[in-house]
């Protein structure tokens, strides 16, 4: 036997001791997560069996029974913990909240709040504004030719919009004629 076996038996001595330690402490860490994994599981049945009686839905008329307390120790990061699992199925029907829908229903609004302003002015046109202030949006180019982006309307040259004929696309602007007028919309950095 020589030098070199000899180390090389000493390292394995040291070595195979160590990697069965490491692969015994591991295999003990992941039985005690499954182990508490299934006491979780069985404590969140033996819960969904007692709370499988109780209402599922609120109301906020006087005389309801509220929900169950969280139980002991929850979090607000498990407020789930304290609603029956069935509930969490079934929607809840809140009569404020539904009186509060109601009104908002009522109110006066005239136009979606998550559209710009801006944008409903090609509305008014198809409807008979004959002025409408037209906003170059954008510019596809391709390298040859290119498509723009005018108020919510996509055109390429030769389509008509809004009165007028397209008849340029250009990268930074588009040029528009109707009857001896011609606009040039210029593309906004």
């Amino acid at each position: 036997m020589t030098a070199r076996d000899k180390k090389m038996i000493k390292a394995l001595a040291v070595l195979i001791p160590l990697f069965l330690l490491a692969t015994w402490y591991g295999y003990s860490q992941v039985r005690g997560i499954q182990t508490r994994r299934a006491a979780q599981r069985q404590k969140a049945q033996i819960q969904a069996q007692q709370t499988q009686n109780e209402p599922t839905t609120v109301a906020a008329d006087p005389g309801t029974k509220a929900p169950p307390p969280p139980p002991p120790g929850a979090t607000p990061a498990d407020n789930h913990a304290s609603v029956p699992t069935a509930a969490l199925r079934t929607p809840l029907l809140v009569t404020a909240d539904l009186a509060a829908q109601s009104a908002r229903l009522q109110l006066p609004w005239r136009r979606d709040p998550f559209v710009p302003p801006d944008s409903l002015q090609p509305a008014r046109a198809r409807a008979g504004t004959p002025d409408l202030p037209l906003v170059l949006r954008g510019i596809s180019w391709d390298g040859a030719s290119g498509i723009a982006l005018i108020n919510r309307d996509v055109v390429a040259e030769g389509d008509s919009l809004h009165g007028y004929s397209v008849v340029k696309v250009t990268p930074n602007s588009v040029t528009l004629q109707r009857k001896n007028q011609e606009v040039v919309l210029q593309l906004k950095e």
